[in-house]
């Protein structure tokens, strides 16, 4: 069973009330590292795994020595949790952090305390971080997390837009502003930075570079030099692009309008800005790989390329990466590690979370707790290796949209998902693989959707919810208003997402309104209110207040409010404590 092993909410609340300033010292006294590899993971933002045609250089030189993993499922298509993934070798069900903004994302949701980068400078490693790291980091200034020698943050004072231009680096603590100049562009200057970190420290210590630009985000601008490159091209429009029909699709895409032809438009341009901002990030891997060679290290360096997640241009009439569909869950991964006994393609379920323990593993360290993720290092030596059948893909985090929020499977070569307003979504994608069809119903696929559903029921987590109830009076008359305050525990080990909680009322009686503590919402539903809470943490106790009417003219009695607990992405154990009774007596 999974645990929350790196959600430590109390914790990090003291770190970031006490920070640090200044970086993570490097100390005479570190112990020498288990290994002299070194390793760069390279972290672009938002490249749809169709768009690697634009960068032929990183191709070429990452696949002389490495595989590109043509299954690469981002688990939660969301920055922030997908980065928050990386760095804990976690799926976001497991490290907390679903959203790319508080209260349930961001830095003040992650623990920067327990990564597996920390453990690399603990083992003696020289550790290095340029670029993205985990949103809103620069709300939680002055604060450079533990673990890294070196930490230079691209941070965004105003406006996601300026990731490219007139953005601010936090170097090691201090925040520096960056301007307009050609020679400011991010992915150029936080290139610049990678390069002197491996010339400072390959051949003296073993080192772990992490080079995470902005591009290819949204507002995607191109370096100067590459400016209208890619303006004359025919934009590939797949077969789902604006699609016709989506009258089987879940609710949140069968109310989507069609695009329209200025809509359409703008996906066309977003996608040739995209590419005209890879020429750079192609410039800059070949950069670091020659670097590497030149300081004679390139045959001890493990190389990861890959991409938070996927996004959505027009797929399905959406533009987002918030989704099941390939478009978002899908992402670039390619791997180059030395001496390669096997390299080119692999069609392997692999994930995000894989990434911290294949690093971990090339450079001897071991993981300090129980990963979600694989070591991929394998793969070079028996390219058949099956390290599972499924991913877990997942959206809890769209504020508490139930038409958003799904959790479903992915196989080699399937998708399935159910959504919190008990839709479902069923493909095969060797026979449509742009999800024009929704199979859920078909009845030739009704057995394996069965075995999927059980599948993604058994990879539910075991928690241990609790609610209890006590009203303001249990007496009441014609026309009184009383309060029916709620408790919901979370007695166990594992985190409970989109939990409901719903009272059903009598006859007698009339909601005129709830409220709720934790970031809860009130949601009206027919006549009833309902209680949802988007996160409850192991250990927590959240609050909510449903305020009742006795309605006028009733007969005197009794009447009894029944309350219920609905879990998402977690089961219960004993159902009965998910359940509440209130007993009102009605003079």
């Amino acid at each position: 069973m999974r645990r929350l092993l790196l959600l430590a909410a109390l914790g990090l609340l003291s770190t970031l009330l006490t920070p640090s300033p200044g970086a993570a010292q490097i100390t005479d006294d570190r112990p020498t590292p288990p290994s002299p590899r070194n390793a760069v993971v390279i972290v672009v933002d938002d490249l749809p795994w169709h768009m690697m045609e634009y960068l032929p250089k990183t191709r070429a030189l990452l696949l002389d020595s490495g595989l590109e993993f043509d299954n690469h499922i981002v688990s939660t298509s969301t920055c922030c949790p997908a980065r928050a993934s990386i760095f804990t070798g976690l799926q976001p069900n497991n490290h907390g952090v679903i959203n790319n903004t508080p209260p349930f994302g961001g830095s003040t949701r992650f623990d920067h305390e327990q990564t597996f980068v920390a453990s690399l400078h603990d083992a003696g490693y020289r550790t290095g971080l340029f670029g993205k790291y985990i949103n809103r980091f620069g709300s939680i200034q002055p604060y450079t997390p533990p673990g890294w020698d070196t930490h230079n943050a691209l941070t965004f004072p105003s406006s996601p837009t300026k990731g490219f231009f007139d953005y601010k680096i936090i170097e090691d603590g201090t925040s520096v502003s960056y301007g307009t100049d050609p020679e400011e562009y991010s992915t150029t200057v936080l290139r610049d930075m990678t390069l002197d970190f491996i010339d400072t420290h390959a051949g003296t210590a073993p080192f772990f570079a992490y080079f995470a630009p902005f591009a290819p985000h949204k507002p995607a601008t191109a370096e100067p030099q590459y400016e209208g490159l890619y303006q004359d091209i025919e934009v590939p429009l797949p077969p789902n692009f604006n699609e016709a029909d989506v009258s089987d699709k879940p609710r949140l895409v069968a109310d989507s309008p069609p695009l329209t032809a200025a809509e359409e438009a703008e996906m066309e341009q977003l996608y040739k800005d995209m590419a005209e901002t890879l020429p750079s990030i192609d410039d800059a891997v070949e950069d670091i790989v020659l670097k590497l060679k030149e300081k004679r290290v390139l045959g001890r360096t493990l190389i990861v390329f890959v991409s938070d997640n996927g996004l959505s241009l027009g797929s399905h009439r959406i533009e987002r990466k918030e989704c099941a569909y390939e478009e978002c869950i899908r992402s670039p991964l390619l791997i180059r590690k030395p001496n390669a006994r096997f390299t080119g393609a692999s069609d392997e379920l692999v994930t995000i979370a894989d990434i911290a323990p294949t690093v971990l593993n090339w450079l001897k360290v071991d993981p300090e707790w129980e990963m979600d993720g694989a070591n991929l290092n394998r793969f070079f030596q028996w390219p058949n290796w099956t390290e599972r059948d499924e991913v877990l893909i997942q959206v809890h985090g769209r504020a508490f949209n139930q038409n958003a929020n799904f959790i479903g499977l992915r196989t080699k070569t399937e998708m399935y998902a159910f959504y919190r307003n008990g839709q479902e979504e069923y493909y095969d994608l060797t026979v449509d693989p742009y999800q024009l069809d929704n199979a859920v119903d078909d009845p030739s696929y009704a057995a394996r959707v069965d075995e999927l559903r059980a599948a993604l029921e058994a990879r539910k987590e075991p928690t241990d919810l609790s609610v209890a109830a006590e009203a303001s009076t249990l007496t009441v008359g014609d026309g009184d208003r009383v309060t029916i305050d709620i408790e919901v525990t979370n007695n166990g080990s594992v985190m409970a997402t989109n939990v409901f909680l719903a009272l059903d009322t009598p006859g007698k009686f009339r909601q005129v309104g709830c409220s709720g503590s934790d970031s809860a919402a009130c949601y009206t539903f027919g006549s009833d209110r309902e209680l949802r809470y988007m996160v409850i943490d192991p250990g927590q106790t959240v609050t909510g207040t449903f305020e009742i009417e006795v309605r006028a003219g009733v007969s005197p009695g009794i009447s009894r409010f029944n309350g219920t607990l609905d879990l998402f992405n977690v089961v219960d154990p004993d159902t009965s404590d998910n359940t509440v009774r209130i007993e009102f007596t009605v003079e």
